[in-house]
């Protein structure tokens, strides 16, 4: 599974996963808030997401593929 937040704003705003979505573990795979080159993890390897709930400066981008499968 893929999930993307994608943040158009041009304030910090927090973002909420939906019911099915919080109830899976996410890894961090691109943000666009974080310099390069910490933005892309292309080995999958990047952070886990933690809890359900995310702040996003704007504007950005954030994708995260689940964990474990």
């Amino acid at each position: 599974a893929v999930l993307i937040l994608l943040h158009a704003g041009e304030t910090r705003q927090t973002f909420e996963l939906p019911p099915v979505a919080a109830q899976m573990k996410w890894r961090v795979v691109l943000d666009t808030s974080q310099p390069s080159p910490a933005d892309i993890h292309a080995g999958l390897d990047g952070p886990m997401l933690e809890g359900t709930r995310l702040l996003m400066p704007g504007p950005c981008v954030c994708c995260f593929v689940e964990n474990g499968r």
